[in-house]
């Protein structure tokens, strides 16, 4: 797949070509095939309606975790050598060489916490304004990024075949199928897979497969360090877009973003078993709790005013709306869960929450870095995910862990 420059390109602009990229910092897949675009699932959040389950009819069974000779990594540490050791022991290759090596891991000046049902990333990641880098103390120059935050870091039961988020209780195939599918084909595929003794499998939804991704790994191989997943690429979810009908959202699992295109196009396709992810949004003074996530959002973005990505690490920091001071700036794995992907026009975002369309910084930095340092954003013109530059402007929306 070509990808489209995000610091200078709109994501409406990935629709209209089809084999050339505009220069930039970051990437958005245009189209391939029939169209891309890009974004991401939120089962039409708006405030106090239900949300989450499986799209398109999918199973919502529950799963528990494959026993037998599974293996467990993971937890609040972050990426170590317990995720090295599985792949070893598992007999797989472990961490693929990544284009900026490997990422430094957070000083002791982290904050540990406990969330909702929605996983961390598994590797802490910050950067410097230059570089990957420690992250930064308290009160430092970039401090509150991703890396320093470390809420509900997911652990792992691996067996040769699946492998169980513990946090999200999912259940995910190890190994795709061998060739590319359109969206029926995938469908059909997840839903006649017998695995692991088990015949309730399905294709996940966006927000399904963004639980999974671990962005802190770097560009090229955005799965959780040492699972026994032998490829990364583009691969189907469920979810579609309600801003342009045959579109389909896509999570690219080796950049760590997520996407649209047509649903003829040839994908990947990895399955999922177990309940869905679902909660409701309940609003009240000017906030919004999630209660799938356990996290509380400001409604507003109160000062709209666009920033550099600094400027809202230190903006969302130093918030002291609603008399509360633990305010932050989302990971990109957190904001993706606003989206509200049955949105017929754009801001894709959930109805509880004001502001026009445009771009959300998330406190995610992107590694490596390409051609200037960049940091994830959310773009809800059509609920995708890309990079831009980190001294490019867009707007910050504050959260922070429910009472």
């Amino acid at each position: 797949m070509l990808r489209l420059a995000t610091s200078t390109c709109s994501a409406l602009f990935a629709l209209l070509l089809a084999a050339s990229a505009c220069s930039g910092d970051d990437d958005a897949p245009p189209l391939d095939g029939g169209g891309a675009v890009g974004g991401e699932d939120s089962g039409g959040k708006s405030g106090g309606a239900g949300r989450g389950g499986a799209a398109n009819g999918g199973s919502e069974a529950g799963a528990a975790p494959q026993g037998g000779d599974g293996a467990s990594f993971g937890g609040a540490g972050g990426a170590g050598g317990a995720e090295e050791a599985l792949g070893g022991a598992l007999g797989f290759a472990g961490e693929p060489a990544g284009a900026g090596g490997a990422a430094p891991q957070p000083d002791p000046d982290l904050v540990e916490s406990s969330g909702g049902p929605w996983p961390d990333s598994l590797t802490g990641v910050c950067s410097n304004g230059v570089a990957l880098a420690v992250c930064p103390q308290v009160d430092g120059p970039l401090y509150g990024q991703d890396g320093t935050y470390r809420i509900n870091v997911p652990t792992y039961a691996a067996t040769m075949s699946t492998l169980t988020d513990e946090v999200t209780g999912l259940v995910w195939q190890v190994l795709p199928p061998a060739q590319d599918l359109t969206l029926a084909e995938a469908s059909t595929y997840c839903d006649e897979l017998e695995l692991a003794g088990q015949t309730d499998w399905r294709l996940p939804t966006r927000l399904e497969y963004v639980s999974l991704l671990d962005e802190g790994r770097g560009s090229g191989y955005a799965l959780p360090a040492g699972m026994p997943f032998d490829a990364t690429g583009v691969h189907w979810t469920a979810s579609p877009s309600g801003v342009t009908p045959g579109l389909f959202f896509v999570v690219d699992d080796a950049e760590g973003t997520w996407n649209v295109v047509l649903d003829d196009t040839a994908e990947s396709a990895r399955c999922v078993r177990g309940a869905a992810l679902t909660g409701v949004l309940e609003a009240a003074a000017g906030v919004v709790t999630d209660t799938m996530t356990n996290l509380t959002w400001q409604a507003s973005e109160l000062d709209p005013a666009p920033r550099t990505w600094a400027e809202a690490l230190a903006h969302c920091e130093s918030s002291s709306f609603g008399g509360k001071d633990d305010w932050r700036l989302p990971s990109i794995k957190e904001i993706a869960t606003l989206v509200d992907e049955a949105a017929a026009a754009a801001p894709v975002i959930a109805a509880p929450f004001g502001g026009a369309e445009r771009r959300y910084w998330s406190s995610t930095p992107a590694a490596p870095f390409l051609l200037a340092p960049a940091a994830f954003v959310l773009d809800t013109d059509f609920g995708i995910s890309m990079t831009s530059s980190m001294g490019e402007t867009s707007a910050a929306r504050c959260v922070r862990t429910a009472d």
